[in-house]
């Protein structure tokens, strides 16, 4: 009994160093969220969320969404002059009605979930850049509007929501743009991996022999349907990406990225 005792012990004490050795340290996860909420579009002025402590690990590709609830509003900088943003977005909108908005497009759509490709699969990665731009009539005054917004991961694992290039001008000192600020809102970075193709081995006749020249004889004659090289040997199926299509131009691509020791493609690009 008290050997156990002592065994749960040292069991105990193992955890709890683990814990405290652990506390303070950010795990990388599979998605991270940043928050918008206070984060101001404001003329010539860049402004930066980031994910940190919390990080993600790399991948192929991912999904970046703002949350349903995203909101901004205009706002005023005080003083006697006129706002044009407060006079267009009192309340809160969605980005879609911003876009809208200030494109003078009723059917402009703002991109919430978009799909980002990092072929590399490495960090730093930036996911996306979109650009806003558009101009809207206020009092006889046209207000110029451009920004940018951008996601990305840096070579920390840390994801971070910027936006830079701000253009919010009236040319006017009485009737002035004012600012958006996001009153709501979170834009989610998730791993998305794509699953890439399997190719067969180079070893095409399965002699035991890679980079073989022997083994491009083997595939082109069975390509052709022809026999196996050398006779008596027992050659793989043409199919070498595996994606189902038989004596396919782009299995013979693949077949070559491959042997000159390049990645599985389903057709060789």
């Amino acid at each position: 009994m008290n050997r156990m005792h002592q065994t749960m012990g040292g069991w105990s004490a193992a955890v709890l160093a683990l814990a405290a050795g652990g506390a303070g340290q950010a795990w990388a996860a599979e998605s991270v969220t940043i928050s918008l909420t206070g984060v101001q579009i404001r003329n010539a002025t860049s402004q930066s969320r980031s994910s940190a402590p919390e990080t993600i690990d790399p991948a192929n590709n991912y999904t970046v969404t703002y949350s349903p609830d995203t909101r901004v509003r205009g706002r005023g900088e005080g003083g006697f002059a006129i706002y044009i943003l407060p006079t267009l977005f009192p309340n809160p909108v969605t980005l879609d009605q911003l876009v809208q908005t200030l494109s003078g497009d009723p059917a402009a759509d703002f991109p919430e979930t978009t799909q980002a490709a990092n072929p590399p699969a490495t960090h730093p990665a930036v996911l996306i850049n979109d650009v806003l731009s558009g101009t809207a009539t206020q009092s006889g005054v046209t207000l110029t509007f451009s920004a940018t917004l951008n996601a990305q991961i840096g070579a920390d694992n840390v994801a971070s929501f910027n936006i830079t290039d701000v253009v919010l001008t009236t040319g006017s000192t009485l009737i002035r743009a004012g600012y958006l600020e996001f009153t709501a809102g979170t834009v989610t970075i998730t791993r998305n991996p794509i699953v890439g193709p399997t190719c067969d081995s180079i070893d095409v006749n399965n002699d035991g022999s890679l980079f073989d020249p022997t083994d491009v004889d083997a595939f082109f004659s069975i390509f052709s349907e022809g026999p196996c090289i050398p006779a008596g040997a027992t050659c793989n199926d043409v199919d070498f990406n595996n994606d189902g299509s038989l004596f396919d131009p782009c299995d013979v691509d693949a077949f070559f990225l491959v042997f000159s020791e390049g990645p599985c493609t389903l057709c060789g690009v």
